[in-house]
Parts: structure tokens; sequence; C-alpha cells
């Protein structure tokens, strides 16, 4: 289905795969909100309404939450939504777990987690976890992970020998898995480097010295399914603890151009500082824009880098409410602008209203 804006600029674009806002050029383009190729408007909604795609459905839902009882009453309103809507057998008790990670970090053998696992059942735990760097290289946290294989020297005869004890002393046994990262330092990195979440031609953005597999592709997820059916055929394992993390891939987003403004709606637009400066959201809607920025940490004398903003008019001055400054939108944009943050989670709301053609512009 094709919609006019109210400034007949903007088309709503919706289909059963996808729904966006582009603006026709003055070419009778439409240029794409976030990656900006220019589609032929008469092709516009044919690509809309292409047909979903076979044995791949998907339904995006989002929760939200207010309190005003601080990070605890926030945290405990969610624990009662997931306990509600998303964990299965919520009610059901859960074993008394114990893992190794506190006690042994990096620093892991068969003998020391058999020592610990004597100590734990003492204790009355019921389910025994071995945590981290029990495979592949995994002597630090800038190698091995996409390896989950038992490291030989660390684990001679398998994890199976652990897990009968383990199991001989009362107790369940569980082992940590990350699957959906690897580290650069891997056999399986070194194997297949293409098979990470990348841009092309740009560098790899590493988070924790990790970067994301990318499991929409059948090769990735046929090389895990065959590591975790061999990890899990090999020992009597009944407890599996998966950590995922949420990476976010700064490098492509950076050169996207910002989304226009949609009908009469304001536009949320990722902001960005360089890394280690604030995380923000900025918010556009006629001559007006809101930017909801946090410091998530403050290195001991470092200033924190402004935020660079967008969706702008770059000829056009900006004032903000909060401080009563006036900014060039070209320097919003290309510079950023300066939150105030100070030390860490501080955080800040900042009003910014056109005012005026900037000078000279």
């Amino acid at each position: 289905m094709t919609e006019v804006g109210a400034d007949a600029r903007t088309w709503l674009l919706t289909g059963p795969t996808s729904s966006y806002a582009p603006r026709l050029t003055d070419r009778d383009e439409l240029l794409h909100p976030h990656w900006g190729p220019r589609i032929a408007l008469a092709d516009a909604g044919a690509l809309a309404a292409a047909p979903l795609p076979p044995e791949r459905p998907f339904e995006s839902r989002l929760a939200g939450l207010w309190s005003d009882g601080g990070f605890g009453g926030a945290s405990r309103a969610w624990h009662a939504y997931q306990r509600t809507h998303v964990i299965p057998d919520a009610d059901e008790v859960r074993p008394v777990l114990y893992n190794s990670w506190e006690a042994s970090g990096f620093d892991i053998c068969e003998e020391q987690q058999r020592a610990l696992a004597v100590r734990a059942a003492a204790l009355g735990v019921e389910l025994f976890v071995v945590d981290d760097a029990w495979f592949g290289e995994r002597v630090c946290d800038r190698a091995g992970l996409g390896d989950w294989t038992p490291n030989p020297d660390r684990f001679p005869r398998g994890l199976k020998p652990l897990a009968d004890e383990v199991r001989a002393l009362g107790m369940r046994f569980g082992v940590w898995v990350e699957p959906e990262m690897v580290n650069p330092y891997s056999d399986l990195y070194r194997a297949h480097p293409d098979r990470v979440q990348h841009h092309p031609g740009r560098t790899r953005t590493e988070y924790r010295n990790q970067l994301v597999l990318n499991l929409a592709r059948d090769d990735v997820r046929a090389h895990l399914r065959e590591r975790l059916d061999a990890l899990l055929s090999s020992a009597p394992i009944d407890y599996v603890d998966v950590q995922t993390w949420s990476v976010r891939e700064r490098t492509p987003r950076s050169t996207r151009p910002p989304p226009p403004e949609q009908d009469s709606k304001a536009t949320p637009v990722p902001a960005r500082a360089p890394d280690g400066g604030p995380s923000a959201v900025q918010y556009v809607l006629g001559d007006e824009a809101v930017v909801l920025a946090v410091l998530p940490a403050q290195a001991y004398g470092q200033e924190p880098p402004p935020v660079r903003l967008r969706g702008l008019d770059p000829a056009a001055a900006y004032e903000c409410r909060e401080t009563g400054e006036v900014h060039r939108g070209a320097v919003l944009l290309h510079h950023g602008l300066r939150t105030g943050l100070r030390g860490d989670l501080d955080a800040a709301v900042l009003q910014l209203r056109r005012v005026t053609a900037a000078a000279g512009a």
C-alpha cells in the first residue's frame, strides 16, 4: 500500500515485509530514510508489496515501562513482567545453582573444578555450572570464543569425567557458552573470517574483543548446530548457561543520512558520539528537536565528546532552551552538541528550537 504524506514529498510504503517512509526527490526518486539508495517511484509499490520470504515470518514487539521507584522499582517491575509474560513455568522453584566463574575466572582445570564441586555439594548446591575458559585457547578474554571443544590441556578427557562426578555428588551439571560470539584469535575465525557480521571494506568493530557471527548464513547456523550437538552429546550436560550480548555496529550507521520527518510525527534518530562518549536518542519535529543523552561512564579528567545530531537544517540556527546558547545547524551536525554531562550515569534532556537562519548562510 502506498500513501502520500501531507507535504506531498513523503511516501509511506507498507507491505508484508516492510513499512518505511522515504522522501520524493526532485527527480521523482524515493530516497530510503536510512541507507540512502534511490528507488524509482514506479518500482516502489512493487518493492513494498513483495511477498513474505518462505519460512521467515517475523513479528517485532516492544515492551516498555515507567517507574517512580528508581532502579529498584524498575527492576522489580521488569521481573514481574517477565514472570507473567516471558518465562515459561515461572512459578517453578529453580535449583540452587553454583557458577564457577568467581572462584576460578580463566584459570581453570578439571582437578580444580572437581574440588569446587565437592565443596558446592556440601553446601547443598543442586546445579553445578562450569563457566568460561573450559574450551579452545580461552586463557583470556581475547581468545577462544567460537571453538566449543574442551581445552585438551585443562580437560584432557573432555567434560564427561567431571560431569559424571558432579552427578555422583547428587548435583546436575551445566556449562557456559556464548554461541553467537567469536574472538579473532580462534580457530573458527582464522578459518572463516567472512562468517562474522561486518560492513565490507570497513574495519570490523570489536566489542569486548569479540565479533558477532552472522546467524543469517546457513553455514554459520549449520556449524553451530554441529558443534553444540557434539558438545551436548559428549557428556551428560543438564543445563546450558547461554550468554548473549547486544552489540551495536557503529561504523555502518555513521554513514547513513538522517531519517526524514514522517508526516506529523516526531522521528527518533540515533544521535552518536565517539566510542566512550554519551549515548543519545534525538527526536525531530518541525523546527524543534529533543535530545535524550546519558553518559555510561567517564574517565577521570576526560571531557565527554560532543554528540553529533541529525535531521537539522545546516543553514539554520538552533537555541538550546536549557542553556540559552545558540548553535549553527552545521556545527551541530558535523561537530556536535556539548551535553554538559559529568560522571558515571549522568543524564540530561536537551531541547533545541530553530530560531532563524544562521548568519552568513
